[in-house]
C-alpha cells in the first residue's frame, strides 16, 4: 500500500451474519438483495514482539493498483477466530493481474516477516489444536554469567558463533554452515544459561524454541528456520521425542527430527541446539551433524 496507494483508506462490510460468508459472496449479496452495506473495517490486535502489538485488518477491503497500474481491490478476511486463517482476496479484471498482485504481496510478506530476527516459541491452543506463536524477550548474558568447566564455553562459542561470524568466507570456500549442539546433564550444570548466552550473542538470528507438546510442530519450525535464516532452533526436553515406534502408525518424532537434521542444505545457516530433560553425565557435542 505504501508503494501503490499511500493515501488509500480501508473500508468494511456491515449487515447480516458475516462469519460464514466469503468476501465475494458478501459483495454479490449486496448487489442482489442489499443484505450487506459498506461499513467500517474490523480490526484485531496482534503481537509483533515481546512487548509490541499492532492493529491489523480482520475484515476489510481497500482500493489500490496492480504492478501494471490497473485498478484493483484487495480484501482481507479472518475466516475463523480460532484457527487464525486469513484469506487474501484480489478483485481484478483478469487472473493474470490478480496473480501478479498475489506474487508481490507474497514477496513483501516474506521480506517483512514479523518473525524475522525474533525469539519465538510455539505452543498449542485448546481450539482445534492450532499452533500459537509467542514472542519471548532475548536476554543478554555475559560470559561470566555462564559457569562451565574451563574451555567449554569458548569451544561452544567458536563452534556456534564463530561459524556465524565467518559465514560468507565459509560459503565462498565451499564449506557447510549447518551445525548443532547437544547439551545434557543434571539440572544446574548450566544448560539453560549456555543457551541464553548463545541466543544473546546471535542477536540478528531468528530463534525458534520448541518445548514438550510443541515438538509436534517440528517440521513447521524447521521449514520456518530455513525461510528466515540465519536461524537457531532450540529443542528443549528433546529426549521426549524418542517414543516407541510400535505405538505409532507413522514415523515418531525422533525420526522426523533426524530427517530434519539430515535434510538441511549444506549452506543453510541454521543451528540446532538440543537439551534433554533426563539427567545424565555432562557431555557437550561440538561436532557438526554426521554427513
Amino acid at each position: 500500500m505504501a508503494r501503490r496507494s499511500p493515501g488509500a483508506q480501508w473500508f468494511g462490510i456491515s449487515g447480516a451474519d458475516r462469519r460464514f460468508e466469503s468476501l465475494d459472496s458478501m459483495l454479490s449479496g449486496a448487489l442482489r438483495s442489499g443484505a450487506y452495506q459498506l461499513g467500517r473495517p474490523d480490526y484485531v490486535t496482534a503481537a509483533t514482539g515481546p512487548a509490541k502489538t499492532m492493529d491489523v485488518v480482520e475484515l476489510g477491503l481497500v482500493a489500490t493498483t496492480a504492478p501494471d497500474g490497473t485498478p484493483i481491490a484487495i480484501g482481507v478476511q479472518n475466516t475463523d477466530p480460532y484457527d487464525g486463517q486469513c484469506v487474501l482476496t484480489i478483485f481484478a479484471r483478469d487472473r493474470t493481474t490478480a496473480g501478479e498482485v498475489r506474487d508481490e504481496v507474497e514477496r513483501l510478506k516474506d521480506e517483512h516477516d514479523v518473525l524475522r530476527g525474533q525469539f519465538a516459541s510455539f505452543s498449542a491452543s485448546e481450539h482445534n489444536e492450532n499452533e500459537l506463536v509467542a514472542f519471548l524477550p532475548r536476554h543478554t548474558l555475559a560470559a561470566t554469567d555462564v559457569i562451565l568447566p574451563d574451555g567449554h564455553l569458548e569451544g561452544i562459542e567458536a563452534h556456534i558463533v564463530g561459524i556465524a561470524e565467518q559465514a560468507e568466507r565459509l560459503i565462498a570456500a565451499g564449506q557447510h554452515l549447518k551445525r548443532g549442539l547437544l547439551l545434557h546433564g543434571p539440572p544446574g550444570v548450566g544448560k539453560t544459561h549456555t543457551v541464553r548466552y548463545l541466543i544473546g550473542r546471535l542477536s540478528d538470528y531468528t530463534v525458534i524454541q520448541l518445548t514438550g507438546p510443541a515438538m509436534r510442530f517440528l517440521e513447521y519450525a524447521v521449514a520456518l528456520a530455513r525461510k528466515l535464516q540465519p536461524a537457531v532452533i532450540v529443542f528443549e526436553d528433546v529426549d521426549l521425542v524418542a517414543e516407541d515406534r510400535e505405538l505409532h502408525d507413522s514415523s515418531p518424532l525422533l525420526f522426523s527430527l533426524l530427517n530434519a537434521m539430515d535434510g538441511l542444505a549444506e549452506d543453510a545457516n541454521v543451528v540446532m541446539v538440543l537439551t534433554p530433560s533426563s539427567p545424565s553425565p555432562t557431555r557437550i557435542s561440538r561436532r557438526p551433524w554426521p554427513e
